[in-house]
Parts: C-alpha cells; structure tokens; sequence
C-alpha cells in the first residue's frame, strides 16, 4: 500500500484507533486525559467498521457491472419481512413489531450470520531483546485486543421476560451463543508453549437474568438488578479446539438504568460487577500439563441508546 494511502486510512479506519487505545489502557495504564482522541476516533467512525469498506465496494461493484448487492440494512432488516409474511401472510410492504408495552409474557429467539471482519491481525511495533540487542519488530497485538478474530459463525441468541405482581415488576432472561466452525487463524502469537504458535477461533457466550421494575414517582426509567456471565469455552461445538485461546468465565452483577427520552429514544446505562472469574486449561495447556494466564476486568461500564423507527 502507498505511503501516502496507509496514513489516510490510519486515520479513516477504527482498527488503528482501537489498538492504540486497548495498548495504551491495558498495557501503560493510561488515563482518560491520554487516550481521548482514540475514543472520539472511534465514536465518530463507528463501532462496525467493516462498513468503511462501502465506498470500494461500491466502486468494484459499478466497475464490474454486477447487479448483486449487500448491505448490512438488508442483512439484518430483510429478513423480519421474510418472517412475517412466511408466518403471518403479511403483505412485503408491512413490518410488524412485538408490542412490549401491552405484553405480560414476551420470548424472542434470533440467528444471525457472523462475517468477518478481517480485523484479526493488528499489528504494533516492539522492542525486542536478543541477548544485549534491543531491536524494533513488527508483530501482531496480543490476542485480547485484536478488534476481530478473522472467523466465520452462526450466532444463536433468545431474549424473554414476564410481568409480575400486575405489571409492577418483571423478570427477565436472555443469552447468545457464537459457534464458529472455523478452528485457527494462522495469525501468529510469537509464544513459544507448544500448541500456541498461531491464534484460535474461539466459540462465545452470553447469559443474562434478573428483575426489573419502574423507579418510584418516576414515569420514564426504570431500575434492574440481574446476573450476567460471559465467556469462552474450551472446546467449540463446531471445528476444532486447537491454536491459542483464554477460555474461561466471568460471572458478574448488573444493575442497570433505563430511561425512555421522547416516546421513541431511549438510553440504558449498566455497570457489571465481577463477582466470579475464572480462567480455564485451553486444549495446548491441557496437552501440556500447564495453566495459562488470562485478565479479567473488576467491572465494566456499558452504555446504550436506541430509537425505535
């Protein structure tokens, strides 16, 4: 790639600004006042990155004449059409929507697709010692903060709740499944332990639980108190288990504030707590007899926002 070209798309591109922060963070322990810039890159390029692609895409596209598009409104909109009008015998031009407000028991189950990213093969520059020789190398960024992992999957996720004690409070569960048939990346790690040369593709979870009910003399938020634990396994349902992953499990406490803004927005703020982690034996430390290290985060801060069309 030319010179000129690489420092455009350093700027123009999220993966740079969101391996500079993750080193930065995890690694030197910056603050707020050091890695500010990278978080403003990151808000106004946008988290789904692989959207940046559109403006090749759509020249490639026009150059060869094809008349077969994607887009990711069509892959993840087209299909409530589909559903209802195979369901329900909706007209195409109709979009239905669960109508929360009114429900006392809602479940809602999903799949999705995964596409990669390509964002599975950052790279930073090292010092590097050889006896009494400190020398500059190019190499990949731990696993921990590579923005993807180069994979295929099938996602697999339900979302259910129901209304108690006539409406004036809830209980809620939900979780997602990540299957990735793919087994390894070919990404190399530069550990030595047998087993951990190249990075694996690791399946992924999500189970969420809890009650929610509105915030006394308030009429738009709402107070939430649940369990969530998230994870990787140690062997995958699908594809092989081999290359070098961190599987574990961390189980934490969630409250969590939602507030409805203007009937159609809403924001949702929630602060999970670690209250048990633990890191696994991978299939390389299993073979030889080892345990490897991992890092787990004392809390996490989410924040969310949402309009409803």
């Amino acid at each position: 790639m030319p010179v000129r070209l690489r420092y455009v798309m350093q700027i123009i591109s999220p993966t740079p600004h969101f391996v500079a922060f993750s080193q930065a963070v995890l690694y030197r322990g910056a603050g707020l006042s050091i890695v500010w810039p990278q978080l403003i890159a990151l808000v106004g390029i946008g988290g789904q990155g692989n959207h940046m692609d559109a403006p090749y895409a759509m020249a490639f596209l026009r150059g060869t004449g094809s008349r077969r598009w994607f887009n990711a409104f069509a892959q993840e909109k087209t299909q409530h059409c589909l559903l209802d009008q195979w369901m329900f015998d909706a007209s195409p031009a109709t979009y239905m929507h669960a109508d929360q407000h009114h429900a006392r028991f809602m479940l809602v189950l999903g799949t999705n697709p995964r596409i990669s990213n390509r964002g599975h093969n950052a790279t930073d520059t090292f010092k590097v010692v050889s006896g009494s020789t400190v020398s500059n190398q190019i190499r990949t960024v731990d696993q921990s903060i590579q923005p993807g992992d180069g994979g295929f999957g099938i996602l697999v996720d339900f979302s259910t709740f129901s209304a108690l004690a006539g409406g004036k409070m809830s209980v809620y569960a939900g979780g997602a499944y990540l299957s990735t048939p793919g087994e390894k990346s070919n990404v190399q790690t530069y550990r030595t332990a047998p087993g951990e040369e190249v990075m694996s593709i690791a399946d992924q979870y999500l189970l969420r639980g809890g009650i929610a009910f509105p915030i006394p003399r308030s009429v738009n938020m709402t107070f939430s108190a649940g369990i969530r634990a998230e994870g990787v396994p140690v062997r995958d349902i699908i594809g092989g288990d081999t290359g070098f992953r961190r599987p574990g499990i961390a189980v934490s406490f969630e409250p969590a504030f939602n507030m409805i803004v203007k009937g159609r927005n809403s924001a949702t703020l929630s602060v999970p707590i670690a209250i048990y982690r633990n890191r696994f034996q991978s299939v390389p430390d299993i073979a030889r007899g080892a345990h490897g290290d991992a890092a787990f985060a004392d809390y996490l801060i989410l924040a969310g926002y949402s309009r409803r069309f």
